[in-house]
């Protein structure tokens, strides 16, 4: 992990974590992201709608959050918790003001961030996300607007790089022959997750 929202964490004690959070960052409605947003979204992740979130269940460890100032979030957990920095970014942090006003659902289906990109368009039928330059941003996006193309076949994304018709795509180790034949660059990252098979 590196710095994004949080610049730099220290545990305080074994069960206390202090997080420097990044200055003039806005969620892309406007709102000021802070310490008293942070809160705020943990507050929610800790109420009983919250807990039983896939989310809330990773944090539920999480006893108190204290922001002794807007840049500053201290995190006490019930036992040490020497990997919370890890998860922490499954976290994703909620503009207080736009949620009291939509609530959880519209929310949802109308997302706001503080990332690079805003979203204009979401087209369920067509499986289109349709995205913007966030002007907020605190990393500003290299292009103006993208889309995003949900394509479940894979064999279909592998056609629509190689025709042009999409610029990147995620694609199976079998197919890394026939692209790389294409000119088509191919970019691997190792992954986390641990896969077996049980032989009985």
């Amino acid at each position: 992990i590196g710095p994004a929202l949080a610049t730099e964490w220290t545990a305080l004690d074994p069960t206390t974590w202090r997080f420097k959070l990044r200055e003039n960052v806005r969620f892309s409605n406007g709102e000021v992201f802070d310490a008293a947003a942070a809160t705020f979204t943990f507050d929610y992740l800790s109420s009983k709608e919250g807990r039983a979130s896939v989310i809330g269940a990773r944090v539920r460890d999480i006893v108190a959050v204290e922001t002794p100032d807007p840049t500053t979030l201290i995190i006490k957990t019930k036992t040490p918790d020497a990997g919370l920095p890890l998860r922490l970014p499954s976290v994703l942090m909620v503009p207080p003001q736009a949620w009291r006003t939509l609530g959880r659902e519209k929310l949802a289906q109308a997302p706001i961030g503080t990332g690079p990109y805003r979203i204009t368009a979401w087209q369920e039928r067509t499986r289109r996300i349709q995205l913007a330059a966030n002007p907020f941003a605190w990393r500003k996006p290299l292009i103006e607007n993208l889309e995003i193309i949900e394509i479940a076949e894979e064999s279909v994304r592998v056609q629509a790089l190689i025709s042009g018709e999409v610029d990147i795509a995620r694609v199976g180790i079998d197919d890394r022959s026939l692209l790389q034949a294409r000119g088509i660059e191919l970019s691997a990252t190792p992954s986390y997750q641990v896969m077996s098979i049980a032989l009985r």
